[in-house]
């Protein structure tokens, strides 16, 4: 009868301990605020403040494993980066792009990762690049047959030319077409910036595990292969208004 009872208390110790793993599993991976304010305590959060477009994520996901399970968040800010505008069309228009600081959470492990994805040279080089920011490495990631670089290719070339047709001839100018091409006006000075917007057709998949990025280290996490391409498109900022000037800016 002893036997019995111990065998019937081995398997009731097991069944309980068991029954108590799931939740304490669960339980290591933090609630949304925790997990902001995680985020906020690290030093690429503090670096990039400034930088912000907003101050609310542009994206707040649960990170989601091959069975859909959550084992941790990702955020994504809007920031301004490496923002020496790219010159377009002589140099009287400028363009430039935002780009996505991210901060993704993996309970499994207790790993915060941080990286940009970096938009600012996606028309000159035809690529947008993940920074891993603990790290410094940088992956390119080529878009050049992709819709997201024909749409921005077209739209931001259609308001630069708008923009150089007029530059020298407006009524705010001093310099006009002579001064332009004389030695009294160096630099292109804007003072009205128009601004694109942000389509997001697909930013739900963000987080969700998708195996098409596992050739990127951080593929897991962003799904680089649809996410990144084809749900953000990045906020263009050009300039459509300002005026010569006689001196340059020094550089940042």
């Amino acid at each position: 009868m002893k036997k019995y009872g111990l065998i019937l208390l081995i398997i009731l110790f097991s069944f309980s301990t068991s029954a108590f793993a799931q939740p304490e599993t669960a339980s290591l991976i933090p609630s949304e605020e925790q997990f902001l304010k995680l985020v906020k305590k690290t030093e690429e959060y503090k670096d990039f403040k400034d930088d912000f477009l907003s101050n609310d994520p542009y994206i707040l996901n649960p990170l989601k494993d091959e069975k859909d399970q959550q084992y941790g968040w990702i955020v994504q800010y809007e920031i301004k980066y490496k923002e020496e505008a790219s010159l377009a069309a002589g140099g009287a228009a400028t363009v430039s792009f935002s780009s996505i600081l991210t901060f993704a959470y993996d309970s499994i492990n207790d790993d915060m990762q941080a990286y940009i994805i970096d938009y600012s040279s996606i028309l000159k080089d035809q690529a947008i690049y993940l920074e891993e920011l603990s790290t410094g490495t940088t992956t390119a990631i080529d878009v050049s047959e992709t819709d997201l670089y024909a749409e921005l290719a077209v739209q931001t070339e259609e308001k630069a030319e708008s923009m150089v047709s007029s530059a020298g001839l407006q009524s705010g100018n001093p310099a006009g077409e002579e001064g332009v091409n004389g030695s009294n006006y160096l630099c292109w000075q804007c003072t009205s910036y128009t601004n694109g917007s942000v389509s997001l057709p697909c930013a739900n998949l963000v987080g969700s595990y998708c195996s098409s990025g596992s050739q990127y280290s951080v593929g897991r996490l962003l799904c680089a292969g649809k996410t990144i391409i084809d749900c953000y498109v990045p906020k263009d900022k050009v300039c459509v208004k300002g005026v010569w000037k006689t001196t340059c800016p020094a550089p940042a």
